[in-house]
């Protein structure tokens, strides 16, 4: 038996951008460092940001020189250091209002994901 509430949910003001920023996202930036990696950034003004790291390591990219790269990968993703546990980590950004994500596939590129609010 599921249970509705009557009452109509209070409308929510909007509030306005800060003065002197656009209403609408720039256009998607790409940064090449020495090292070779690449950076795709775009401004959209939200209160969250988010960070993806996309990894051409899946099996599917390794060969007799560099076997094992993608597993290394995999176990290196949930580490722990001296003072936190893999968990402990993952527990701190969520109490924060982030989010923690790893997609592992066997062959295709790896993905680590994080998200947080913007102070």
């Amino acid at each position: 038996m599921k249970f509705y509430s009557l009452k109509v949910a209070p409308k929510v003001k909007a509030t306005a951008a800060p003065a002197g920023v656009p209403s609408h996202p720039q256009d998607l930036e790409f940064t090449r460092l020495p090292n070779g990696l690449v950076i795709a950034s775009l401004e959209n003004y939200a209160p969250a940001s988010r960070i993806g790291l996309f990894i051409k390591a899946g099996s599917r990219y390794e060969d007799s020189n560099n076997l094992g790269t993608s597993h290394l990968l995999r176990l290196a993703s949930s580490l722990t250091t001296k003072g936190a546990s893999s968990f402990k980590i993952t527990r701190g950004i969520e109490a924060v209002g982030g989010k923690l994500r790893v997609v592992w596939k066997n062959k295709e590129p790896q993905v680590r994901r994080r998200q947080a609010n913007r102070k």
